[in-house]
């Protein structure tokens, strides 16, 4: 895909893009020390982690050391709507996001669904990201999402809910789709808490 799209720029580079997907990936971690330890071990490890990405999303505002230092050296990973306050209330990145969305999930799901749901998360999302970016031609709806990247969005979560142990397929298929239609619906809520949460919410309902 071109750099510019409909007149408009870019939000980041491709180089960017990359960057920030692979701390996504990075993002494993997570759901497979969630996998052996127990759900209180499990949100007091991310209950700390979100601790610290606050932490850092508040001083990124207040322009202290800390916020000097992510504008400086990773600003080319963060999206302007991240970067910029709105209303005068600062914004959170989606690391934190993310964050929220994995005690939502490891809080309310079972461990199955939370693994699954949440590496859904991680792994879709770079996956549309990265081919939607290079390969997107077909768009729709109102955030431009390319069907490219939509496709490549569906098929590693079906792959996602495919290896993890416990999930039946035809609620793992569904799930997906449902992950899928969450990352491209125009709503303000952010995808890195609506895909898992809906994604999940599916799966049990399916009869986990």
């Amino acid at each position: 895909m071109r750099a510019e799209q409909a007149g408009k720029p870019r939000n980041i580079t491709y180089v960017g893009e990359l960057g920030r997907k692979a701390i996504h990936l990075g993002s494993l971690v997570i759901p497979a020390s969630a996998w052996f330890l127990d759900r209180i071990d499990t949100l007091i490890m991310l209950g700390v982690m979100l601790a610290i990405s606050l932490t850092i999303d508040i001083e990124r505002f207040r322009g202290g050391a800390i916020g000097r230092c992510v504008r400086t050296y990773f600003s080319f990973m963060i999206r302007p709507h991240e970067l910029n306050a709105r209303g005068g209330i600062f914004s959170l990145t989606g690391s934190t996001w993310m964050l929220i969305s994995a005690i939502v999930t490891f809080a309310i799901f079972p461990k199955p669904v939370a693994v699954a749901s949440f590496s859904m998360l991680i792994v879709c999302d770079t996956a549309a990201a990265l081919v939607g970016r290079r390969f997107g031609r077909i768009r729709f709806g109102p955030k431009q999402k390319s069907l490219e990247g939509s496709a490549a969005f569906f098929v590693m979560g079906v792959i996602v809910a495919a290896m993890v142990p416990g999930i039946p397929l035809a609620a793992g298929i569904t799930g997906a789709l449902v992950a899928t239609i969450a990352e491209a619906l125009p709503w303000s809520l952010d995808d890195n808490f609506s895909v898992p949460v809906f994604a999940g919410i599916t799966m049990v309902l399916l009869g986990w």
